[in-house]
């Protein structure tokens, strides 16, 4: 993959890989390949396709966001920023 394109492929296979290590095992190459797949796709079709990308995505995200602000209202600590350690501080 080159230019902007490969770019943009690698952030989201290395963010992918960061969030989804534990569950799915994918080196971030592979996670690479597959995200350059789906904005590919997404590019063939044209705004068909992103038309539904928003459709879902934009529920999602805001569903999302919605459970953040809720977890961080309660005061909790989210293990995927702040680990815990042996002091108790983060």
């Amino acid at each position: 993959m080159f230019g902007w394109f490969g770019v943009q492929a690698g952030f989201f296979g290395a963010s992918a890989h960061t969030l989804l290590l534990e569950a799915l095992g994918l080196s971030p190459t592979v996670l690479a390949m597959v995200g350059g797949l789906l904005m590919t796709s997404t590019a063939m079709v044209g705004y068909r396709a992103i038309e539904w990308l928003n459709v879902w995505s934009v529920p999602l995200m805001v569903g999302i966001l919605v459970g953040a602000v809720v977890w961080a209202s309660t005061g909790q600590r989210s293990p995927l920023c702040c680990p815990p350690r042996r002091s108790g501080r983060c």
